[in-house]
């Protein structure tokens, strides 16, 4: 088990862009049957590259990095409900590299989402737990979420 010293939580920017694509490589080495699609790197980089991940303003990818290896990733993005006009905040995905978890990091991942969404003016945001037991116990374990019963229906649009 590795520790968490000089940790550190950011917004990812096109500086990251490598080390996030070696991240994401090192999740289908350890996990394959966590991650549900293929990752072609190519690809991948020119879509980061091409999004300028320092502008996107409703949207961003929050890392951990340690020494500068990313070790965990949260994808976030901000909705504006035109009902009520209330900025609602989504965490998309949460990831931390298996050597790494157990440590707090993700706290620390959902702390800094947490964080950027308050200074976009969210006061509230939702996100879908993973089934697998370790997910599990990490939500269950995080005393500031608090979880409803409402069903989520989804749809494949071909």
């Amino acid at each position: 088990m590795m520790g968490i010293e000089n940790l550190i939580i950011k917004s990812a920017t096109s500086e990251d862009i490598e080390g996030i694509c070696i991240f994401e490589k090192q999740a289908r080495i350890t996990e394959p049957d966590v991650l549900g699609w293929e990752l072609d790197e190519v690809s991948y980089k020119e879509k980061l590259h091409s999004a300028k991940l320092e502008e996107l303003k409703n949207t961003k990818i929050i890392i951990a990095k340690q020494d500068d290896i990313v070790i965990g990733r949260c994808d976030i993005s901000i909705m504006l409900s035109l009902v009520d006009f209330e900025k609602m905040g989504y965490v998309e995905w949460i990831y931390t590299l298996i050597d790494y978890r157990g440590k707090g990091i993700g706290k620390k991942l959902l702390n800094g989402a947490e964080n950027y969404f308050k200074s976009e003016g969210v006061s509230k945001f939702f996100l879908f737990t993973a089934s697998n037991e370790q997910a599990q116990e990490f939500y269950h374990g995080n005393n500031d979420l608090t979880f409803s019963n409402k069903e989520v229906a989804e749809k494949e649009i071909s």
